[in-house]
């Protein structure tokens, strides 16, 4: 027990120091953006997260919990995986800003994807454009389902790491990293494939 405390001790340690240094990495102008983004976003929708009006879904899983098998009826299979960070709890203030930082990363990934001039005033508005447009409200409508919002993030970085795939010695890792990625986003809801077409047309519109 002795040594599996003291490796457990060692990697949280490690894990927490790796993640500064690699936070530290990150350039100015995308740690501006992001916050930037997801600040406005809790200001704007503070009333959401602070309501409880919700429907029979919401209730529901806050009483009996959100296990991994949900929403296999309507073949969303991985939708429920992002919620064992939350020990698959229906954790409403927690769920929220969750959401919101996959908003704030999605729109990070795709200014970069959509090469929007690297100036600080051009990130931080077209997040903020991006975040505010009214069609976003519905993917809040279910607080059971605030996952969605980081499907987003994941078709993004599927495609970014397709544009890196041509050095071979990265070749095979990057197609399999690829498909995973996909595989667990469509896993979320098949409406997804629009997201992906969407993003990838925008970026050859502005290629052209």
């Amino acid at each position: 027990m002795r040594f599996f405390s003291k490796l457990g001790s060692f990697l949280s340690g490690n894990l927490l120091g790796c993640l500064v240094a690699g936070y530290k990495r990150i350039p100015g102008l995308y740690k501006a953006a992001f916050w930037t983004v997801f600040v406005a976003l809790n200001i704007v929708f503070a009333y959401h997260t602070a309501h409880f009006i919700w429907g029979n879904h919401e209730w529901v899983y806050m009483r009996d919990g959100i296990t991994w098998r949900n929403f296999w009826y309507e073949a969303r299979f991985t939708e429920t995986l992002p919620y064992a960070l939350f020990g698959f709890e229906l954790l409403p203030i927690l769920l929220n800003e969750f959401a919101f930082m996959g908003i704030s990363l999605s729109l990070l990934l795709l200014a970069i994807y959509w090469r929007i001039p690297k100036e600080k005033w051009a990130y931080i508005g077209f997040g903020l454009m991006m975040a505010f447009i009214p069609y976003n409200l519905s993917w809040l409508y279910h607080v059971a389902q605030t996952s969605f919002l980081w499907g987003c993030a994941l078709i993004i970085s599927a495609l970014m790491i397709l544009e890196k795939i041509e050095d071979k010695k990265i070749s095979f890792w990057g197609h399999l990293a690829v498909i995973f990625l996909l595989w667990f986003v469509l896993g979320f809801s098949a409406a997804f494939i629009n997201t992906m077409l969407i993003c990838f047309i925008g970026r050859c519109l502005i290629d052209l």
